[in-house]
């Protein structure tokens, strides 16, 4: 049988700020998301017929709950095609952080199975199948570094920052990305009350834009959702200050719960990355890819 190796890549949110609430319920962003090295193996093995799957995380569903499941399903349902495909992901982003693992995961599968059935699907058409799937998937096809906007599936592509240096942490707890943002609305709406806005300082992105092209972006970092999912898990606001003590510039990615510092010197963070472990086990080194994609085909083997 014909197999496909794939490489999916992380992403971390440089910048994310919220423009407001739609009619629809979804809430309307602005964010530049970077791909990082930080990166997940998944497998694919062209079969007669059928969808299987298989993540080396045992708490990964490993059925139809899994957007890399529902990518393939997707895909041959859209495309016609007849046959199937088992799929094999090997973990290294941590679950259920705002890296996109699994948005990443999905992407790869789309991918993969344009090559192995030769489809012939562009970018594009690719990216439109994954919108269906997830906001991130059609950034975790095209990677790099982006401006999303609207519900985060209009792209632009930006100029790349400089060589980042990063630690990525996770915490021990997840948060769901729809319990954040129904906090994000009450603490609004509270604001609202007391004649204030939340947050109280908006971040501009014709700030970061600016320092972007400077290729000193990390003072402008900024995140909205930041001190939403620190309210909901403490252990947010504790890694940011044990990575700032490090001398690092350090934020939340997404809706969390994973954080990232940003280090100048290598020794610093090869430090706090052995410091951090003494309690948290998911701290990973990691670079930005500033000219890559979000995902890489690794290898193929013929029948």
């Amino acid at each position: 049988m014909e197999v496909i190796r794939l490489c999916s890549q992380a992403k971390i949110n440089l910048f994310l700020n919220i423009k407001g609430v739609r009619e629809d319920g979804y809430h309307e962003i602005e964010t530049v998301m970077q791909s990082i090295s930080l990166a997940d193996r998944v497998k694919l093995e062209k079969n007669r017929g059928g969808i299987g799957i298989y993540c080396d995380l045992p708490y990964v569903p490993r059925d139809e709950r899994n957007i890399a499941y529902k990518a393939a399903n997707l895909f041959f349902e859209q495309t016609g095609k007849r046959g199937g495909v088992f799929i094999a992901i090997r973990k290294k982003v941590p679950v259920g952080a705002g890296l996109a693992g699994g948005s990443g995961n999905a992407a790869a599968v789309l991918i993969g199975l344009n090559e192995l059935y030769r489809t012939g699907l562009s970018e594009q058409e690719l990216c439109e199948m994954g919108a269906k799937l997830g906001a991130d998937v059609p950034f975790c096809i095209t990677g790099g570094t982006q401006l999303a906007s609207g519900i985060g599936e209009q792209l632009s592509q930006l100029p790349p920052p400089p060589n980042l240096k990063l630690l990525i942490v996770k915490p021990r707890r997840s948060i769901s990305t729809p319990l954040v943002y129904q906090k994000y609305d009450e603490l609004c709406r509270k604001a609202e009350l007391a004649g204030e806005r939340f947050p109280a300082e908006q971040p501009e992105l014709s700030t970061f834009y600016r320092e972007l092209k400077a290729g000193n972006p990390a003072p402008y970092f900024a995140n909205v959702l930041e001190p939403v999912t620190g309210t909901l898990c403490r252990e947010v606001p504790v890694l940011l200050r044990l990575i700032e003590r490090c001398g690092a510039r350090a934020m939340m990615s997404g809706s969390g719960t994973a954080v990232f510092g940003v280090f100048e010197d290598e020794r610093a963070r090869t430090a706090c990355q052995r410091k951090i472990r003494a309690e948290f086990r998911d701290a990973f080194v990691s670079t930005a890819e500033p000219v890559s994609y979000g995902v890489r085909i690794k290898g193929r083997e013929g029948e």
